[in-house]
């Protein structure tokens, strides 16, 4: 869209499908349909970096308040690592290398202004405190289901989350 009119890419685009899209620094980092690919755009579409995973491996991207864009994964959340060539993705050094829930699927991720994370995965809710503590909640703790889908904080800082049973 320019000044709110729709113009059409001169440009055939590798990925006809984006589940999800974030633009920063000239570029569009973006999540492929389900059977890929995933990567990042130029601003004139051209496709500078591709991940590769099985079908299915990338479920959304999230940038936080300090810019750091954070892809959430079949086997955890990463980051893009903008240091290296090719916006490689890397682990996430705020979680806990011992943390038995780090290679679980995940759906969803927030981060708080205090940088405390919150992410959602198909086993249950995860809060990362920003000391590296966490908390591990699932419907034994009173959520509608363990499948987290969708995170958000609103105005009044309210966590709401979205699972396959409803929100809460």
């Amino acid at each position: 869209f320019v000044d709110g009119k729709l113009i059409p890419s001169s440009k055939t685009m590798v990925v006809k499908s984006i589940q999800y899209i974030i633009h920063f620094n000239d570029h569009f980092f973006f999540i492929g349909p389900y059977e890929g690919p995933s990567g990042v755009y130029d601003d004139n579409f051209n496709l500078v970096a591709s991940w590769q995973g099985p079908a299915g491996f990338y479920n959304s991207i999230y940038q936080d308040y300090r810019d750091r864009i954070f892809i959430c994964t079949q086997l955890g959340l990463k980051e893009v690592d903008f240091t290296k060539p090719g916006f490689a993705l890397k682990d996430v050094v705020e979680i806990p290398f011992d943390a038995y829930w780090k290679n679980w699927s995940v759906t969803s991720v927030i981060v708080t202004k205090d940088n405390d994370m919150w992410i959602g995965t198909n086993k249950g809710l995860v809060h990362l405190r920003s000391d590296q503590t966490w908390t591990v909640l699932t419907d034994q703790d009173g959520l509608l289901s363990n499948q987290i889908s969708a995170l958000f904080i609103d105005k009044s800082h309210t966590l709401w989350i979205g699972t396959d049973a409803g929100a809460a």
